[in-house]
């Protein structure tokens, strides 16, 4: 990558960066209104792990590939742009993964 496309990568994702934490700020007011059911699903976690940046990448893979797995097993995808099937019961569900070093 050429050092304008990576200054021009980072800033993007410091503006995701923000975006997220508002949201996240957003969501805090809410969860104390989630259903029993939906509250004892949800998780709330952050986890420190020494890895290397390969292991890191490795994990990212994996993580990814769940991810993936429950977004497209009902035969749709965000990705492709058309509607997810839901089951009953099923609501869209955030999920967030965010690795970095630990500065």
């Amino acid at each position: 990558m050429a050092p304008d496309e990576r200054q021009g990568s980072r800033a993007y994702t410091n503006a995701v960066v923000l975006a997220r934490s508002d949201r996240l700020r957003r969501l805090a007011a809410v969860v104390p209104l989630f259903p029993d059911d939906w509250f004892e699903a949800s998780v709330f976690s952050d986890c420190a792990v020494s890895l290397t940046p390969d292991e890191l990448n490795e994990m990212k893979r994996e993580l990814v590939g769940v991810i993936d797995k429950y977004r497209t097993r009902r035969g749709s995808s965000e990705k492709e742009g058309r509607a997810e099937k839901r089951a009953e019961g099923a609501a869209q569900v955030s999920v967030r993964l965010q690795m970095f070093p630990r500065l």
